[in-house]
């Protein structure tokens, strides 16, 4: 039997800053070609993928490809994407010692956000928290992102329906905890208070905060805290106030899962759409130089939102997860609650004196639970 040669090809990496075609590869089957590549792409838009190929080294390409399937046609942002073509069911066989390929897209911008309670008009949600429809990604970044950590390792996680906060915690609403348990308010720097998140705060503070207003609104509290040996134990059934888990914060920062960088719902960082240092001495090719204001701006002001309506997921301050730090497991989890101990709270979203690499949305930091910042804050969340 004859086989394909095949032993060259190329690819189309788009510059636009809505999508970009990265670590494409292939391989030989028989007498197929697979081809796999990854789709970064603003959440909500438009994908139409086609493969086209060369005889001459890319000099001229034929096609689209019509004997394909696979991820071709309308695609979602997503990580390892394939692509089957039967290459002989369509031009015979052949053999080329410069055969190239070409991975192409076209992009329809997404429409504008829509209500995020629109997905179930029956749920009667608090008005600053978001209903997320639970589902299965890629956690972590691929080998090939730009700034990435080596504690990123890509795997597959699921998770359940849960409730998110559309901002950061205030310190309007921070400071109403406060005065009414007489816990000493966080320091503002000078800053600001009203719609700035609440800063300088614990993780250990935030928690407290999740179980005074669960109390607020009859709802059983989620964290049972020891004061004097700090042990901190959990119900899981409760529906009161919590923490993300570090999966539900990425998940919700990928806009329900989808591959892109930024908590802003796309690949690109501008210092327009978030609060992090935009001055040129660290920038990235997937940022673009801007103001660095060098504190908080007050929650939502940006006017940024994901797809899901959540502001300020990259930028102004870091947020406290519940886990407990440590090596991502490289197996499939399913609502994956971090290790059982450990030293340090994961911290997660960058903060408004983050260089563009730690604004991305697989970046991870981390803290010991009592440590204060004027760079940390928090988001709640909430079973649903």
């Amino acid at each position: 039997m004859k086989h394909i040669l095949a032993i060259s090809f190329l690819f189309l990496s788009l510059t636009t800053l809505s999508q970009t075609i990265e670590n494409v590869t292939f391989q030989q089957e028989n007498d197929d070609i697979i081809i796999y590549y990854d789709l970064l792409g603003e959440e909500g838009s438009t994908y139409d993928i086609s493969l086209l190929y060369s005889f001459n080294g890319g000099q001229n390409f034929q096609g689209p490809c019509q004997q394909v399937s696979g991820a071709v046609g309308q695609v979602e942002p997503a990580y390892g994407h394939r692509i089957t073509w039967r290459a002989t069911e369509e031009i015979g066989y052949f053999t080329a010692p410069n055969f190239a390929f070409r991975v192409m897209g076209n992009y329809t911008p997404a429409p504008p956000h829509p209500d995020p309670n629109h997905s179930d008009p029956t749920l009667d949600l608090p008005a600053d928290m978001v209903y997320v429809k639970g589902g299965t990604f890629t956690m972590g970044s691929p080998e090939s992102e730009e700034g990435r950590g080596t504690n990123e390792t890509q795997h597959r996680v699921t998770v359940s329906d849960f409730l998110i906060g559309k901002y950061e915690v205030t310190f309007e609403e921070y400071d109403a905890f406060c005065n009414a348990t007489g816990k000493k308010k966080s320091d503002d720097e000078s800053w600001g208070r009203n719609h700035r998140p609440a800063i300088n705060v614990s993780w250990y503070d935030a928690i407290e905060y999740c179980n005074w207003r669960s109390q607020q609104e009859d709802l059983e509290p989620f964290y049972t805290i020891n004061k004097f040996s700090k042990k901190v134990t959990v119900n899981w059934n409760s529906k009161g106030y919590r923490l993300p888990t570090e999966a539900e914060w990425e998940y919700s920062a990928r806009g329900g899962g989808k591959a892109i960088m930024f908590g802003n719902g796309k690949n690109i960082l501008d210092h327009s759409e978030a609060n992090f240092d935009a001055s040129g001495s660290y920038k990235m090719n997937a940022s673009r130089r801007g103001t660095y204001r060098r504190k908080t701006v007050p929650v939502g002001s940006l006017n940024a939102p994901n797809v899901l309506g959540l502001h300020d997921m990259a930028g102004n301050a870091y947020e406290w997860c519940w886990d407990w730090y440590g090596t991502y497991p490289t197996s499939a989890q399913t609502d994956p609650q971090g290790p059982m101990s450990g030293g340090s709270r994961v911290l997660r979203g960058g903060s408004w004196g983050s260089y563009p690499q730690f604004c991305r949305i697989a970046n991870r930091y981390r803290h010991t639970p009592t440590y204060r910042n004027n760079n940390i804050g928090f988001r709640l969340s909430r079973h649903y």
